[in-house]
């Protein structure tokens, strides 16, 4: 059974949605939310497998729960809903780690097959935004040469020591990450020192824009 938020500004939206998935044997819509904040308090209150998340939330609504499910529920999956189709907007949403997308003028049966996919870990896009992808990550991958940056360096790296290069990331200092994870700060400018060695960067500045071009390439 897919276990499925509905999120939409209009609870009117939200209700006929539901009603028209409610037919579905193994698909089963848990709760329904009509902003950011009240989606995410129901997806602690009870995890789900999917996301429909309506483009039409306002002040970057759409992108913000997708961004924020993909790090506090990475088993958790959007489907980004009613979005006009335009290349430029949709890999907006892909990228931001949307696994899917229903154009506002697909039927219903379009959205129950994204739906389905999605929950067989399934993406579904059109070859035209398949490209467009694949040139983003080929144009990453020439900024990654040019900054004389080698995506392999990451793979050097140690558990603790990526664990700690995330906190640099966040611009956390050595005595916040020691006591963040419970060790000697000593424990920590070694870390540091051989995550800069290994990634080949002068400065924890650096290190924390390796991070970011390298994750945003693993979401490509």
């Amino acid at each position: 059974m897919i276990q499925l938020l509905i999120v939409d500004e209009v609870q009117l939206t939200c209700d006929a949605l539901a009603a028209a998935l409610k037919t579905e044997p193994d698909i089963a819509v848990t709760a329904t939310a009509t902003a950011v904040e009240q989606a995410l308090h129901a997806l602690a209150a009870k995890a789900c497998d999917l996301v429909l998340i309506s483009s039409n939330l306002t002040n970057g609504g759409a992108l913000t729960l997708i961004e924020a499910i993909k790090v506090d529920y990475p088993n958790t999956r959007s489907i980004i809903i009613g979005i006009i189709d335009t290349n430029a907007l949709i890999v907006r949403y892909i990228e931001a780690g949307a696994i899917g997308y229903v154009l506002r003028h697909e039927p219903l049966t379009t959205l129950l097959e994204k739906i389905r996919a999605a929950s067989d870990e399934r993406a579904l896009v059109t070859p035209e935004i398949a490209a467009v992808l694949i040139e983003r990550v080929s144009a990453l991958s020439d900024q990654l040469t040019d900054l004389g940056i080698d995506h392999g360096d990451y793979e050097k790296l140690t558990v603790r020591e990526r664990e700690i290069l995330e906190l640099v990331a966040e611009g956390l200092t050595n005595q916040e990450i020691a006591d963040e994870l419970i060790i000697e700060i000593g424990t920590v400018k070694n870390h540091v020192h051989n995550i800069l060695d290994k990634l080949n960067v002068h400065s924890r500045q650096d290190a924390a824009i390796y991070l970011s071009l390298v994750e945003r390439g693993n979401e490509l």
